[in-house]
């Protein structure tokens, strides 16, 4: 759940709760706490926000900016759909499996009791949700009135505020349309993304047009940007954040932000899209009301993957050693990469794995006993890991952290988080390097921000490319991946057109509803598809979840794969989303069959 999310409405479904009757104008003053939606999607918590502490231009008339809690975006929302969330609370409160909603009516709870003068720091989330069903009773010798925003939100609007550059304000912002009967717009040499006549550097990868150097580097960052309910955070043409519209087809997680609707499509296109249900958007289907968003043919994966590819591209390998391979895999999981190698014919010598996670090691060392499991990489000595005679370092440290979507993210530099963790690879990695040439390779969320690549791509003193298992699996999962493997740099991927229902099992008359499954996490709800949030699986009319065994399939490995010992399903489930994907990394690494012997040798 999301609060842009837009929701199915039953015909003759009331737009607002009785008790909202007759609506009316919210008259709240910046920082107040608030339940509001947009149109056609849920009541969320927020807070009351003005243009300038999120980046935005001024409000329109009777509507306010409102900063979703939790959600880590903005909305321009009517005041008639906006009311004071302490006074509702037990109209919309109720108990909710998603977790994010939640989270947010949580973050609201703390606010109101740090205002209140209320000491939580050894409240449960029990507790807050007691006190406020109670009627956030408070002590008035302490209470103060403060509509300050606190520093963690305040610290989440800073971030949306440096990603988006506010344009000067003008009274009537022309669209192209009339720009171009002016011949003041000519969309073979201004920028598709700003608008702007200034120097192109790269043609956009998905509509015709091309890109300046700034909006580049805003779409390389946000065009893997998806949420845990599927849906594109950032807008498909310019990649800005804000009020959205999500496309209607379950194949497509796009959205398209009010300004490029206005400017860049057809009169009367807002309307259009405001109405059409389910609306195909404008990539999905051209239409006359396309105007100057007009879709490039053929299949968008390398065109997208081809903004991150870096100039120096690896050669190939001419020649073959005359002996195994000796791997060490820092955040291993449930060992892909020694599915892999196998997979490749490539002879292990030694497989050395750094995991911290009881049950996927359990996994890993029902499957492949040989493993040698080292521990937590934050306690490796120096002096025990360059004693190791490594030929290929591989690991993706964990992306929670470093995920553009996460609005509560702490980075790279954060030790008491998990970004930091990259650096233990990079620590693993120099002393490994003093020795000899190793073959490395690097792997993390798309979705991360410029700032946050760029860092990485220094240390490695080199660019990452992104490869999408879409292109050999039956999954959608763009990661970005940096290192030194021959090849790596080479986009030119033959699809292997494979598809969710090569996947399921036989015989049950299981049939697919997609050709491939969207990302899938930790998160279960990332196993629902399209923004109807359907399942991807139809057994005689009716909708049924991926089966693990499936997943299994999805992913590469074998079936049964993390059926050990007493793993329970929402486990395995999970193990799996934290996983690489096997088809991917074997693209990846089959270069290496040129350096090592096989193991039928």
């Amino acid at each position: 759940m999301s609060p842009l999310v837009p929701l199915k409405r039953k015909k003759g479904e009331e737009k607002y709760p009785s008790f909202l009757y007759p609506p009316r104008q919210f008259e709240g003053e910046r920082g107040s706490l608030v339940w509001a939606k947009v149109k056609c999607s849920p009541w969320w918590p927020g807070i009351l926000v003005n243009s300038n502490d999120c980046g935005q231009n001024e409000a329109q008339d009777n509507f306010h900016w409102v900063f979703w809690l939790k959600d880590g975006r903005v909305s321009q929302v009517n005041s008639t759909s906006i009311c004071d969330y302490k006074e509702h609370f037990k109209q919309f409160y109720k108990m909710s499996n998603q977790e994010k909603f939640v989270e947010g009516i949580l973050d609201a709870i703390k606010i109101v009791a740090s205002r209140s003068g209320q000491d939580i720091g050894h409240w449960t989330n029990r507790k807050l949700l007691s006190w406020a069903e109670g009627g956030f009773v408070v002590n008035k010798s302490v209470c103060c009135d403060s509509k300050a925003i606190p520093d963690i939100i305040s610290q989440d609007l800073a971030k949306l505020r440096a990603f988006r550059k506010i344009e000067p304000q003008i009274t009537v912002i022309p669209s192209i349309e009339d720009l171009s009967r002016k011949r003041m717009f000519n969309i073979d040499d201004s920028c598709i993304g700003c608008r702007e006549c200034k120097t192109m550097v790269k043609e956009h990868p998905l509509f015709e047009g091309s890109l300046c150097e700034d909006c580049l580097e805003n779409l390389k960052e946000g065009v893997y940007a998806i949420d845990e309910e599927g849906v594109h955070t950032h807008c498909a043409v310019c990649a800005k954040v804000g009020t959205v519209f999500v496309c209607g087809n379950i194949d497509c997680f796009r959205v398209y932000c009010l300004p490029c609707i206005d400017h860049l499509a057809a009169p009367g296109s807002r309307q259009w899209v405001e109405h059409e249900e389910p609306w195909s958007c404008f990539y999905c289907k051209l239409t006359t009301r396309s105007g100057f968003i007009i879709p490039r043919t053929g299949d968008p994966s390398e065109r997208i993957s081809s903004l991150f590819t870096g100039g120096n591209v690896p050669p190939l390998p001419q020649k073959k050693s005359n002996c195994g391979i000796t791997v060490l895999s820092l955040f291993d999981g449930i060992g892909t990469g020694l599915v892999v190698l196998k997979n490749l014919g490539i002879k292990v010598e030694r497989y050395y794995a750094s995991e911290v996670d009881v049950k996927a090691v359990e996994v890993c060392k029902f499957n492949h006993k040989e493993v040698i499991q080292i521990g937590d990489v934050t306690k490796l000595p120096d002096n025990e890991i360059s004693k190791l005679q490594v030929d290929l370092l591989i690991g993706g440290s964990p992306c929670t952290e470093l995920s553009l979507v996460n609005p509560a993210r702490k980075g790279l530099f954060d030790t008491t988080a998990t970004g930091f963790l990259f650096f233990e690879y990079y620590r693993i990695l120099t002393i490994l390097s003093k020795k000899k040439t190793i073959f490395w390779l690097f792997e993390n969320t798309a979705a991360m921000e410029r700032t946050t690549r760029n860092t990485i791509s220094r240390f490695f003193d080199r660019d990452p490319v992104v490869i999408d298992a879409v292109h050999f699996s039956a999954q959608r999962r763009a990661r970005l991946f940096w290192g030194n493997i021959p090849g790596l740099g080479y986009t030119n991927i033959t699809d292997a057109n494979f598809t969710l229902e090569q996947c399921l099992l036989p015989g049950f008359n299981r049939k697919a509803k997609v050709k491939k499954i969207r990302t899938v996490t930790s998160n279960p709800s990332s196993l629902l598809q399209g923004k109807t949030k359907n399942y991807p699986i139809d057994v005689n009319g009716s909708p049924d979840r991926i089966w693990i065994t499936e997943l299994e399939m999805v992913f590469g490995f074998p079936i049964h794969y993390t059926d050990t010992g007493n793993i329970n399903l929402q486990k395995r489930y999970k193990l799996l989303g934290k996983s690489w994907s096997v088809p991917a990394v074997q693209h990846i690494l089959r270069p290496l069959t040129s350096f090592f012997i096989n193991e039928k040798s």
